[in-house]
């Protein structure tokens, strides 16, 4: 009977605990800093999105490239040919 106890008492903790960090992550929400930055899938700085080249690969990736990336990628393809 105790174990019993203790186990409804250890479940309702955890789904308060869990509503509780739910209402905390939504309320914190997505800050206006965070909404205009992106990252370079290559050096993996952070740059204004205006900054950035974006490609779709596909369906379901996109990408996004700096400019000092795309210079680097463009000096390297024509250095081969």
């Amino acid at each position: 009977m105790t174990v019993t106890i203790l186990a409804v008492f250890f479940l309702v903790l955890m789904l308060a605990l869990t509503y509780l960090g739910y209402r905390f992550v939504i309320r914190k929400g997505v800050s206006r800093h965070e909404a205009h930055v992106g990252q370079c899938n290559l050096c993996r700085k952070e740059f204004d999105l205006t900054r950035l080249i974006e490609r779709s690969s596909g369906d379901s990736r996109t990408y996004r490239f700096c400019e000092p990336c795309v210079r680097s990628l463009s000096d390297e393809l024509l250095s081969r040919n």
